[in-house]
């Protein structure tokens, strides 16, 4: 008996030791922005590092022309179906963002992004967002912690922000890309 648990204890190890650890990690192949041009003019670009899929970075140029109060920003999560006809929204949050630039832990999973957009980016800190130049660099998808529930597949990461008061769309951006399981 004390054989069989061994060989079944032996076993399960070196499966666990050779699948090592299982992540999802995001590739994105096309950045979409859609502006309001009184308010902001931005390009994005995907720098591709190597053969190897996952070796991104992303980087975000924007020029705020006029200074925003009161902004609203939705962040949507949709999956895509395989033929790519079908867009399901599987996550959908709304923050003010002078709420949450004040209080970034008031979101646990848009904090999750924010983090990883800060460290080599211009960001505003506080409201009001005053006119100028701000950028996004170096976002690596690859570094991000993307929740184990969602699916491996084709996958739209909206991002819209609106002034509240008027609930006009300042911008739009859509990220399109797909979650594959990596080993490291």
């Amino acid at each position: 008996m004390s054989n069989v648990r061994f060989v079944l204890v032996t076993s399960v190890l070196c499966v666990a030791i050779s699948t090592g650890f299982v992540r999802l990690v995001p590739v994105v192949h096309t950045i979409r922005n859609k502006l309001n041009d009184k308010f902001a003019n931005a390009n994005s670009t995907i720098h591709q590092e190597g053969k190897e899929q996952r070796n991104q970075s992303l980087d975000w140029e924007i020029e705020v022309k006029r200074e925003i109060r009161d902004l609203r920003v939705t962040v949507t999560y949709y999956i895509v179906s395989s033929d790519g006809t079908t867009q399901n929204a599987l996550i959908s949050r709304s923050v003010e963002l002078c709420a949450f630039l004040r209080r970034p832990t008031m979101d646990r999973f848009l904090k999750n992004f924010y983090v990883h957009m800060q460290f080599e980016s211009i960001l505003p800190a506080r409201c009001p967002i005053k006119q100028g130049h701000y950028a996004i660099r170096n976002v690596r998808p690859s570094d991000i912690s993307i929740p184990g529930f969602l699916p491996e597949s084709d996958f739209i990461l909206e991002v819209a922000w609106n002034q509240k008061a008027r609930n006009e769309p300042l911008a739009q951006s859509r990220t399109f890309g797909k979650l594959i399981r990596v080993v490291d």
